[in-house]
């Protein structure tokens, strides 16, 4: 790919697509050298179509580079305006910081029913109403976004913590004896729920 890459005349498309056949198999530095040496070379027009600085934030993040990752965030703030894709990254970047509030107001700004995004999503949001003491809102959002029986695990989970830390202990004892061998934490969050 690199010497077929290099022989061409700069194309914007073919960069973003070099870096999101990378980003697909979670090569994020091989996305970030890609995109990073060639940024300039993007018209106005295509930075807001390909927002090669939303995609750089991510890999950044994805790297554990936060201070990156919040540059990039930045600069492509500075030209975009209340994107949706935009707010996602800065949620996504708080949570890896522990703003739990920041992830919380950012979900508030994008204002879209919890049961359409993807469950990866979800579990950031919900996960940072928990951390902040949320519980009742979260728990809100996951009677929103599933049915008795139909959790995923890591809905199952954190449905047990929220339980827990409510001190509703027969609910929690109820999950987590159904996530043992499968939460590394259940035998101890099930001790604790019987303990009470």
């Amino acid at each position: 790919l690199e010497s077929s890459f290099e022989s061409i005349s700069f194309n914007a498309i073919y960069i973003i697509y070099i870096a999101r056949c990378h980003m697909s198999y979670d090569n994020w530095n091989e996305a970030i050298d890609t995109i990073k040496p060639n940024i300039h070379g993007f018209s106005p027009e295509e930075i807001l179509e390909y927002k090669p600085d939303l995609i750089l934030s991510r890999c950044y993040r994805e790297v554990s580079d936060f201070a990156e990752a919040h540059i990039q965030l930045t600069k492509y703030e500075s030209y975009a305006k209340n994107d949706i894709q935009h707010r996602f990254e800065i949620s996504q970047l708080a949570f890896c910081n522990n703003h739990w509030n920041k992830v919380i107001s950012q979900f508030d700004k994008i204002a879209i029913d919890s049961k359409y995004l993807p469950d990866e999503i979800n579990i950031i949001h919900i996960q940072s109403l928990r951390f902040a003491k949320q519980h009742l809102t979260a728990l809100q959002i996951l009677k929103n976004i599933t049915t008795p029986g139909n959790e995923t695990i890591q809905f199952k989970a954190e449905l047990a913590e929220i339980y827990s830390d409510l001190k509703e202990w027969d609910s929690a004892a109820n999950l987590w004896i159904q996530l043992i061998g499968i939460v590394d934490n259940a035998y101890y969050r099930l001790a604790e729920s019987y303990r009470m």
